[in-house]
C-alpha cells in the first residue's frame, strides 16, 4: 500500500478523489478566495486577493517541515500506461529536481465519469502522486499556478 493509499484509508475511508471534491465528503469547509463581482471590475486586483488568501490558508495548515502528498489527475484519452510519458507537472515548483524520481503514476478508471456510467477501458485517469516537504517546494508559485488554472490564465499547472 502506498503512502497515499494509507493516508486516504486512515483519514478519508471510501473517499474517491474526483470533482467536485467538496461535495464528495460529509465534512468540509468552503473558503471564498475571491469576490466574483470584483473579477469583472479589476482582474489583477481580484487575482492578487485570491493568491493572498490561498497562500495564507496553505501557511495556516502546513508547517515548513510538513510532508505533503501532491496528487494530480490527468486524462489522456485512449492512451495506455506504457504510452504516456511522465509529465513535468511539478518541475517548475520543485527546489530539488532529483526528488522528481519519486513521482508515481497510477492508471485508474476514469474519475471524471458519471457514477452510473460504465467506464470505457480506454478512458483512464492518470494519477500522478509525489511526496514533498513544504520546504522543498516553491509553494508560492505553485499555489498561484493552481489559482490561475481555474480562470484560464498563465502560468498555470497545465502549462
Amino acid at each position: 500500500m502506498t503512502t497515499y493509499d494509507q493516508f486516504m484509508s486512515n483519514h478519508f475511508p471510501n473517499l474517491i478523489l474526483r470533482p467536485p471534491l467538496f461535495y464528495n465528503w460529509n465534512v468540509g469547509i468552503r473558503f471564498e478566495l475571491g469576490d466574483s463581482n470584483a473579477y469583472d471590475l479589476d482582474k489583477n486586483f481580484y487575482m492578487e486577493r485570491v493568491y493572498k488568501r490561498a497562500i495564507e490558508l496553505f501557511k495556516a495548515i502546513n508547517e515548513i517541515n510538513d510532508e505533503i502528498i501532491i496528487v494530480t489527475n490527468a486524462v489522456f484519452a485512449y492512451n495506455l500506461k506504457n504510452k504516456v510519458k511522465r509529465v513535468n507537472l511539478y518541475l517548475k515548483y520543485i527546489k530539488s529536481k532529483h526528488l522528481l524520481r519519486n513521482l508515481k503514476l497510477n492508471v485508474i478508471p476514469d474519475v471524471f465519469a458519471d457514477e452510473d456510467e460504465i467506464p470505457d477501458e480506454l478512458d483512464n485517469t492518470f494519477r500522478y502522486m509525489i511526496n514533498y516537504k513544504v520546504k522543498e517546494l516553491d509553494y508560492l508559485n505553485l499555489i498561484k499556478a493552481i489559482c490561475n488554472q481555474d480562470v484560464g490564465i498563465k502560468p498555470c499547472v497545465a502549462s
